[in-house]
């Protein structure tokens, strides 16, 4: 037999009608709002100079721009483990996050740098390398 464009248009209309038996063909509003939703319970929009862990993960795979020029982008955000005498006047938990420069030179360790994003504003942010054999990636604690 041989192959042809209609076979395969019935080929595919097949797979397609005995997919959607076992997929739902409608959802709710509310079913589709959570399966866009980015992984976290984190705010939008918000400054991150004071923002949460859930705040700053949503913003993976996003760019800020440093002082200096160079352009870095959010790779990482990890929370430390919970610690129950926390501060009031600390952010609910304390995490880590990455960055790598996508744009312009290394930048120098142990240095407050004045950072910029699009939704979370100018913030003050102290860098350092994650290791000496990864010069371009730099974390931040956030407390």
């Amino acid at each position: 037999m041989a192959f042809s464009r209609r076979m395969m248009i019935l080929g595919l209309a097949g797979t397609a009608t005995a997919g959607a038996g076992s997929a739902p063909l409608f959802m709710s509003v509310d079913e589709l709002k959570q399966k866009l939703r980015p992984t976290g319970d984190g705010r939008r929009g918000v400054p991150l100079a004071s923002a949460t862990a859930d705040d700053w993960s949503l913003q993976k795979g996003s760019f800020f721009t440093v002082d200096s020029g160079e352009v870095l982008e959010l790779v990482d955000v990890r929370r430390f483990p919970e610690h129950p005498g926390r501060p009031q006047n600390l952010r609910p938990s304390a995490f880590v996050t990455t960055f790598e420069v996508k744009r312009g030179e290394p930048l120098a360790a142990a240095r407050i740098y004045r950072m910029n994003h699009r939704e979370g504003g100018d913030f003050d942010l102290l860098l350092t390398h994650s290791a000496p054999e990864w010069p371009r990636r730099m974390i931040a604690v956030l407390n």
